[in-house]
């Protein structure tokens, strides 16, 4: 009896997490938990010179899961040396998708 009620415990387990970690609602971009506080920055940012900044360039291979918070550091420190960056884009996250652009140095997030 207590292995029935074990494997049935753990099966039903299983099929939850299944549902709550693997299984997207429709239109919805990560959904999955593990992703609700993270988002995606896909940035279009030109320094006062004309010259376009890649942020990606200074971070690992694959790593594209820049937040607004890391961008404001980065632009932090461009201004720190004394260049001035412009521009927006887009920011994807578990609310959905926003536009941003940067307004005398500070990333500002449409809606916010």
């Amino acid at each position: 009896m207590y292995a029935i009620l074990s494997v049935t415990a753990t099966s039903l387990l299983l099929i939850r997490m299944v549902v709550a970690g693997f299984l997207q609602r429709p239109g919805r971009f990560l959904s999955w938990p593990m992703f609700t506080r993270m988002s995606i920055v896909l940035p279009r940012l030109t320094l006062s010179e004309g010259t376009a900044v890649n942020i990606f360039s200074v971070r690992a291979p694959g790593a594209y899961t820049v937040g607004t918070g890391e961008l404001q550091l980065m632009i932090d420190y461009l201004r720190d040396r004394g260049l001035e960056v412009t521009g927006g884009g887009v920011v994807m996250w578990a609310g959905g998708t926003s536009e941003f652009r940067v307004v005398t140095g500070r990333v500002v997030v449409d809606g916010d």
